[in-house]
C-alpha cells in the first residue's frame, strides 16, 4: 500500500529502497516528522511484507543516491505528510511503556552488577562498557551497522542511569565525559562481537620477564639486608658474639647469603656492625 518508490537499487546484500522527499529537513520540527517517518515506514514493511532485515531509513541527498542514474525530474517526489498517510500508525503508548520497562530492567541489572563492586565509580566504568558491547553485538547478529552517534547516545542514556541508581564522586559531568570516552573506544576496538587485545612481541615479553626478574631480585636483596642488620641489633642486645652462623640464625636465610650481606655491610662501614665486625 505505499507509493512506488522513487529509487530501487540492488547489491549483493539485498536492496536500498527510497522515496524523494520534497523540500529541506532543517528545523527541529521538520527533524522530528522525519525521524516519525523512518519508524512508520520500517514497521509497515516489517508487517505487510516477509523481509527478515529492516534497516532504520536515512537521509540521502539526491545528487549522490544514484550519481549519474538518478533524475529528479523522471522520477516521483513525495511530501513527507503523504508518506506518513499511507504508513502504519505508531502506537506511542506502547512505545513509551516499553522504554520505561527497558529503564527499570536497566537499573535493575546494574543494582546486581553494582553490588560486587566496593567503588560505585568502577561499577559504572565497567557497566556502561559491557551494555556498550552487548548493544553492538546485538547490531551485528541482526545485521545492522551501528553508528558512532547511536552507540555515544546509548552510553549516555546508561551513564545517566548509573548516576541516578549508584552515583558518581565526580558529578554527572564527568560520568557523562567518561560514557563518551567509553563509546569511542567501544566503537573503535569492539568489531566482530570480539574486542580487540594488544599484543606483545616475542621480543618485549622477553624483556618485559628479565625487567621483572630484576625487580624481583632487588626487592629481595633489600629484604635481607634489612634481616641481617636486624639480627645484628638482636645480637648486639642479648650481648653474644656475632657470627656468620647465628646471623642466619636469628633472620632465617642461608649461612650462604648472611655471610654475603656481613661482608657488605663491613664493607660499607654501617654503623650498626661496625664495632662488632
Amino acid at each position: 500500500e505505499l507509493p512506488q518508490p522513487s529509487i530501487i537499487l540492488e547489491n549483493i546484500d539485498g536492496y536500498f529502497i527510497g522515496w524523494a522527499i520534497q523540500g529541506q529537513i532543517k528545523t527541529k520540527a521538520q527533524k522530528n516528522f522525519y525521524k516519525d517517518l523512518s519508524l512508520r515506514l520500517k514497521k509497515t514493511f516489517l508487517k505487510r511484507t516477509k523481509l527478515n532485515v529492516v534497516e532504520n531509513s536515512s537521509i540521502w541527498a539526491l545528487q549522490y543516491a544514484l550519481k549519474d542514474g538518478y533524475q529528479e525530474k523522471n522520477n516521483k517526489v513525495y511530501e513527507m505528510k503523504y508518506l506518513a498517510s499511507c504508513c502504519e500508525s505508531l502506537n506511542r503508548k506502547e512505545e513509551k511503556l516499553k522504554k520505561v520497562n527497558d529503564i527499570i530492567t536497566t537499573k535493575e541489572e546494574l543494582n546486581i552488577f553494582a553490588g560486587t563492586y566496593k567503588k560505585s565509580d568502577d561499577a559504572s566504568f565497567d557497566f556502561i562498557r559491557f551494555k556498550l558491547y552487548d548493544y553492538k553485538r546485538i547490531n551485528l547478529m541482526n545485521g545492522v551497522e551501528t553508528k558512532f552517534e547511536d552507540l555515544e547516545n546509548y552510553a549516555k542514556e546508561i551513564a545517566k542511569i548509573c548516576y541516578e541508581v549508584i552515583g558518581y564522586t565526580k558529578g554527572i559531568c564527568s560520568i557523562m565525559s567518561k560514557a563518551k570516552n567509553i563509546s569511542e573506544w567501544v566503537h573503535k576496538n569492539y568489531n566482530n562481537g570480539k574486542r580487540k587485545r594488544k599484543t606483545k612481541s616475542i621480543k618485549e615479553l622477553q624483556m618485559t620477564r628479565r625487567e621483572n626478574i630484576t625487580r624481583i631480585n632487588k626487592l629481595r636483596a633489600k629484604n635481607c639486608k634489612i634481616k641481617v642488620k636486624q639480627a645484628i641489633e638482636a645480637l648486639s642486645f642479648l650481648g653474644e658474639k656475632i657470627s656468620v652462623r647465628k646471623v642466619a640464625s636469628y633472620a632465617n636465610i642461608s649461612t650462604k647469603t648472611a655471610q654475603k650481606y656481613l661482608k657488605e655491610l663491613k664493607e660499607s662501614n654501617n654503623p650498626t656492625s661496625e664495632s662488632e665486625l
